[in-house]
Order: C-alpha cells, then structure tokens, then sequence
C-alpha cells in the first residue's frame, strides 16, 4: 500500500462520525467529482404547484381586466385612476383601495412565482 494511500486511510480512521446522515453528507462532501448528489428534485410536486400559481394569478389577472373595464365605462375619475398612479395610490375611494390591494396581491403572487 502507497504511503499517501495509507496517510488517507489513517486519517478517515481517526474520525469519529456518526452513522447516519453525518456519514452520508461526510461522504458526498468527499466527492471531488460531485458525482454523488442524491437529491430529489421533485418535479411533480414543483409542476403542480406551479399551475396552482399560474390558476392564482390567472384569476388575479382576470379581477385586473375587470377593474380596467369599469374605468373605461367610468366617470373621469375612474379613467384618472387608471392613467395616474399618483391619483390612484392617494385616493381613499374604495375603487382606488380595491386596486391597491390587487396590485398589492398580484405583486406578491408574481414574486412567489417567480422564486
């Protein structure tokens, strides 16, 4: 037996790892080649929760077209709040708040989807 052969085996003898996932990670954290990684990547549960985002944000999307619709068949306020986002993020009409709260909504679902 080689000299750094048998350095190698005194070494990993001189551990004291627990068997176990201590053994396991151990033992792909050796692995120069990284040809060891065992990981699950669990694709049906990924697409499924990702046609559940997209359904969320389809609906949020449809709400949007929505509130997009009254303000075309709105007042002049109305059409102000979908022109001015200064006029729509200050105004304490409900119309205004309901929009907020779809941005606010959407905003998140879009960023969840997007992780």
């Amino acid at each position: 037996m080689a000299q750094s052969q048998l350095d190698v085996e005194m070494q990993n003898a001189k551990r004291t790892i627990v068997n176990g996932y201590p053994t396991i990670v151990d033992f792909i954290a050796r692995d120069k080649d990284r040809s060891t990684s065992i990981y699950r990547s669990y694709h049906r549960l990924n697409s499924r929760n990702l046609l559940y985002l997209e359904a969320e944000l389809f609906e949020l999307e449809k709400k949007q077209d929505e509130f997009d619709r009254q303000d075309l068949k709105g007042d002049l306020d109305a059409k102000q709040y979908a022109r001015d986002w200064s006029v729509l993020s200050m105004s304490d009409d409900l119309r205004c708040v309901e929009r907020r709260k779809l941005l606010l909504m959407t905003r998140a679902k879009i960023k969840e989807y997007r992780k």
